[in-house]
């Protein structure tokens, strides 16, 4: 954790990834998961968002879940989406 925060520090530009490595923890999703999160796919107002291509062993494509995670998940996510500017999509 120090580590990643004295890199942001230091770069000042890229993705937060000490921030990025503990929503991976809080929100138990793969890194191909976080990687396809849309902005469009999480409801803030009921603490939900929707993976999208969940791994499963009867195939992953069109296996799209709506999640829950902890408090702590839900700030870190807050504060990534606000230090990364959104794309248009």
């Amino acid at each position: 954790d120090e580590y990643f925060a004295r890199r942001e520090a230091r770069e000042r530009e890229g993705w937060p990834s000490r921030l990025i490595i503990w929503f991976a923890i809080y929100s138990c999703r793969r890194q191909e998961e976080i990687c396809q999160l849309l902005r469009s796919d999480i409801d803030w107002d009921n603490q939900v968002y929707v993976v999208r291509d969940m791994k499963h062993s009867k195939g992953s494509s069109g296996n799209n879940k709506t999640c829950r995670m902890p408090d702590p998940g839900w700030k870190i996510l807050k504060m990534v989406c606000e230090m990364v500017p959104a794309p248009d999509d």
